[in-house]
C-alpha cells in the first residue's frame, strides 16, 4: 500500500481557473511569459505542482511494473479521475505503442472513453452543467503528457 496526495477535481478546477488568469487575465492585455508576475501568478496556480505529482505517480507505478516486476493495483481515494489520469500516464511510460498517435487513440478510447469519463460535465461542455462537476483532468492528462 502507497499512500499518495493526489489532487480532488475541486482543486483540479481551482488551479486551471488561476492559470487561465494568469495567462490571460481579463480586462488586460495578455501578460508576457518574460513577465515577472506571470511566472508568479503561474506558480501561485498550482498547475505545475499538480502536473508533476500525477508524473511522479505514474513513474512510481511504471517502476514498480516494469523495474521491480509487481502487480499494481490502482485505487485511488479521489476514484476515476484520478485512476484513469495516473494509468493511463503509466501506460505511455511502460509501452512505446501508446506513444503513437494509434496507441494513443487506442489508450484514450480504452482507459478513458470505455472507462466512462464524464466528458461533458468535467469539461462544462453542457448548456446549464453543474459548476461543481467542471475539472478539466483530461486536459491535466494531455499536459502531462
Amino acid at each position: 500500500l502507497l499512500p499518495v496526495e493526489i489532487s480532488q477535481y475541486s482543486d483540479v478546477a481551482n488551479s486551471f481557473t488561476k492559470l487561465i488568469r494568469a495567462c490571460a487575465p481579463s480586462g488586460t492585455s495578455i501578460l508576457s511569459s518574460h513577465h515577472p508576475k506571470y511566472l508568479s501568478l503561474v506558480e501561485e496556480s498550482e498547475w505545475l505542482n499538480q502536473i508533476s505529482s500525477l508524473i511522479q505517480l505514474s513513474a512510481a507505478i511504471a517502476d514498480l511494473l516494469d523495474a521491480q516486476g509487481s502487480s499494481v493495483l490502482v485505487c485511488l481515494e479521489e476514484g476515476f479521475d484520478a485512476t484513469a489520469q495516473v494509468v493511463s500516464l503509466a501506460q505511455v511510460l511502460l509501452d512505446p505503442y501508446y506513444r503513437t498517435v494509434g496507441g494513443f487513440r487506442a489508450l484514450l478510447e480504452k482507459d478513458w472513453l470505455a472507462f466512462g469519463h464524464p466528458f461533458t460535465r468535467r469539461g462544462k461542455q453542457m448548456k446549464g452543467s453543474d459548476q461543481d462537476q467542471f475539472s478539466p483532468v483530461f486536459l491535466q492528462f494531455l499536459d502531462c503528457v
